[in-house]
């Protein structure tokens, strides 16, 4: 685009833009200028200003405190198991045949030890009850004996008719105490004065009394002579 100046109008431009121009000239020297006029300072590092301070000027700066020791917790026992008792098993006893033949052989003997003392004891058992049978035959024989002597004695009295005292004595053999054969020679005596009266003799005319062992006719070491010494004695006292 063309600019068409009318007369004098390409002055007052010029002008303008010439007014204009100096006034940023004007602004640029004082800003520049002044720049350039300024001193430049050295450059003074924070870290040695700090440190070239008085100390009544430094604030007093505590260190910092040191880290908290880390807190380690300990690590925990292993527990232990509790230990079960297991009990033993039994030990099967292995068959010995030797300690099974012992063992039969000691049951064996004890079998027949107590078999023999079964045997033993039923012998002394029938033993004794012949002996005892034995006795009660000849005690029997004997009283009989005796009863038969004392009725031909009763017999006699009669046919004398004479008033006599008899006095009846009891014997022993030494097989006891003194005491004990003392009482059985009483019982023996006093028996015969029992029976003397059963048949018609009067009991003021029968008197008794026990010798017990004192007397004997023979030795009481053999059983034939023990047997003489059991014996009722019948005297006629006139």
């Amino acid at each position: 685009m063309n600019a068409h100046l009318y007369p004098g109008q390409h002055e007052k431009v010029i002008s303008g833009a010439g007014a204009f121009g100096m006034h940023l000239l004007l602004l640029a020297l004082l800003v520049f200028g002044v720049n350039w006029q300024k001193k430049v300072e050295p450059q003074v590092n924070i870290v040695d200003l700090w440190t070239n301070l008085p100390s009544q000027v430094k604030p007093k700066v505590e260190p910092p405190p040191p880290p908290p020791e880390p807190v380690v917790k300990p690590e925990p026992k292993p527990v232990e198991p509790t230990p079960v008792k297991v009990a033993p098993k039994p030990e099967v006893a292995k068959p010995d045949i030797a300690m099974k033949k012992k063992a039969e052989k000691e049951k064996a003997e004890t079998e027949k030890a107590e078999k023999d003392r079964r045997l033993l004891k039923e012998k002394q058992i029938a033993a004794r009850k012949r002996e005892e049978e034995a006795k009660a035959v000849q005690k029997e024989r004997q009283a009989k004996e005796a009863e038969e002597q004392l009725d031909e004695f009763v017999e006699r009295l009669k046919a004398d008719n004479k008033n006599v005292f008899i006095e009846i004595q009891g014997h022993t053999d030494s097989t006891g105490s003194s005491e004990y054969n003392m009482r059985l020679g009483q019982e023996r005596a006093d028996a015969v004065r029992r029976y003397l009266n059963q048949k018609g003799v009067a009991l003021n005319r029968l008197s008794t009394i026990s010798y017990g062992e004192t007397q004997p006719v023979d030795s009481n070491k053999t059983k034939g002579g023990r047997y003489k010494n059991r014996r009722v004695v019948i005297v006629v006292l006139s």
